[in-house]
């Protein structure tokens, strides 16, 4: 016994536009999936582009850390009156490069070493 299922003119029509309907939806869904995936790969570019900004600062800060962690050659303790007026000299002539050896001398609790 063969069943026959027959599709009169309305429900064609009503099949035909559920079916277009469908199609209009799949292709709105596909369109903000793209559109979706193109901002995630521009946002994905920003943030690459912001961390290799941070990064070579970063090693430019370990860097300059590095460079100031060097202990220059030291003038103290001192031991007679003439070479603190030689120091006070040199002092005087270029205070800069002394700021970072009387920073790490004196630390912010205090004298850290015997100057």
């Amino acid at each position: 016994m063969d069943r026959v299922f027959k599709i009169d003119e309305e429900d064609e029509k009503s099949c035909c536009s559920h079916a277009q309907e469908t199609m209009l939806k799949l292709e709105k869904v596909e369109e903000r999936l793209s559109n979706l995936e193109k901002t995630m790969e521009r946002k994905m570019e920003e943030m690459k582009n912001i961390i290799l900004n941070t990064n070579s600062k970063i090693i430019a800060l370990m860097e300059q850390q590095r460079r100031s962690m060097i202990t220059p050659k030291s003038e103290f303790p001192i031991y007679t009156t003439d070479r603190l007026a030689e120091i006070n000299d040199l002092i005087s002539e270029s205070p800069n490069n002394y700021i970072e050896l009387f920073k790490r001398l004196l630390n912010p609790e205090g004298i850290g070493k015997n100057i």
